[in-house]
C-alpha cells in the first residue's frame, strides 16, 4: 500500500456522511463545524496527553463533529454507536479513559495502537471501534460484524495496520512525547511489533470515502434502520447497546414506511412525514418498548 492520505479528503467525507445521516432521520443541528483555523480548544497542549501525530491533531483540528449536547440523546452514526466529539472530551483529566473509549483496548490489536489512528467513534463494545490511519488514508474495522461485511458495497481489503512502523514513530515526535523517549521506545519495541504483525490480524479496511460509502449503503437498503431522530437499529441485532431486548420485526414494520416516503431517493424522500409515522407505528405497535428507548 502506497500512502494516499489526504485530510481534506477525509474531513470532506465525515461531513458529507454526517449530512446524508441528517437528510435522513438526524437533526441537522447536531452537526457542528470548525472555523477554517480549526476548533482553537483542540490544540497540541490540550491533546498533548493522547500522544498522537501531528497528522491526527491537525486532522481532530478541522473535522466536524455531530455534537454531544448536554441534556439531549447523541445521534448515532452506526446501529448503537455514537461518533466521538472530540470538543466535548475532557482529553486532558482522563486520557487513559478517553483513549479505551475512542480506540478500545490496546490489547485488541497486539497491545499496541499506533500514535497515526484516530478513534472516530465513542463506545465500549470492541465491534464498534473504527480507526482512522492517517498515513494510508483508510479506516479499519477490526470487528465489523460478518453480515455487515457479507452485504457491505464498496467491498473491504485486509490490512495489519502496522506498516512502517519506524516512518510513523519519526512523525509522532509532534504529537506530544519527547523525540528521543519515542525512539527508543520504537527500537525496544521493533522486535515484538515485528512478531505480532505476522499474527495479528487488524481486520477488514475501506480507503475513507469507500468507507463512507458503503455505510450510506447499509442505510439505503435499510440494513441499518433509524428508530426516530438519534437511535439507529440492523436487522440482524437483537439486543440495545444497554443490553435491553429489540423486539423481533421491529426493522421489518420500519422499512416499508421508509420507502413509502420515497427512500432512498434524496430528491422525492419526505424525512418529517415519515419520522412522524415511524414514531405513531412503534407506539402503536410496541408501546412499552418504545417508551423505554425513546
Amino acid at each position: 500500500m502506497q500512502p494516499v492520505y489526504s485530510q481534506a479528503e477525509c474531513v470532506d467525507a465525515v461531513r458529507d456522511y454526517y449530512e446524508f445521516l441528517a437528510a435522513m432521520f438526524m437533526d441537522p443541528s447536531f452537526i457542528i463545524t470548525p472555523p477554517p483555523s480549526g476548533w482553537s480548544s483542540l490544540n497540541p497542549p490540550h491533546l498533548h496527553s493522547l500522544q498522537k501525530t501531528n497528522a491526527v491533531l491537525a486532522l481532530m483540528r478541522h473535522l466536524p463533529y455531530i455534537a454531544d449536547k448536554p441534556y439531549s440523546d447523541h445521534p448515532q452514526v452506526l446501529p448503537g454507536c455514537c461518533a466521538t466529539d472530540w470538543t466535548a472530551v475532557p482529553v486532558d483529566t482522563n486520557p487513559e479513559g478517553t483513549l479505551l473509549m475512542s480506540q478500545g483496548d490496546d490489547e485488541q490489536f497486539g497491545g499496541r495502537i499506533p500514535s497515526r489512528y484516530l478513534g472516530l467513534t465513542w463506545t465500549s463494545r470492541p465491534k464498534d471501534i473504527l480507526l482512522l490511519d492517517t498515513k494510508y488514508g483508510i479506516v479499519h474495522w477490526q470487528a465489523c460484524p460478518e453480515e455487515i461485511l457479507a452485504s457491505a458495497l464498496p467491498g473491504p481489503s485486509f490490512g495489519d495496520g502496522n506498516e512502517e512502523e519506524e516512518e510513523e514513530e519519526e512523525e509522532a515526535e509532534g504529537g506530544g512525547g519527547d523525540a528521543s523517549d519515542t525512539e527508543s521506545d520504537a527500537d525496544s519495541n521493533a522486535d515484538s511489533d515485528a512478531a505480532s504483525n505476522d499474527e495479528l490480524d487488524w481486520g477488514p479496511c475501506w480507503p475513507v470515502r469507500d468507507f463512507f460509502e458503503m455505510l450510506k449503503n447499509q442505510f439505503r437498503d435499510l440494513n441499518f434502520v433509524p428508530k426516530n431522530s438519534h437511535q439507529v437499529i440492523d436487522i440482524w441485532t437483537t439486543t440495545h447497546e444497554d443490553g435491553h431486548s429489540i423486539r423481533l420485526g421491529i426493522p421489518e414494520l420500519l422499512q416499508p414506511i421508509y420507502r413509502k416516503y420515497g427512500w432512498p431517493d434524496l430528491q422525492a424522500y419526505r424525512k418529517e412525514e415519515c419520522l412522524e409515522e415511524v414514531k405513531s407505528t412503534l407506539e402503536k405497535k410496541f408501546p412499552s418498548h418504545h417508551q423505554y428507548h425513546l
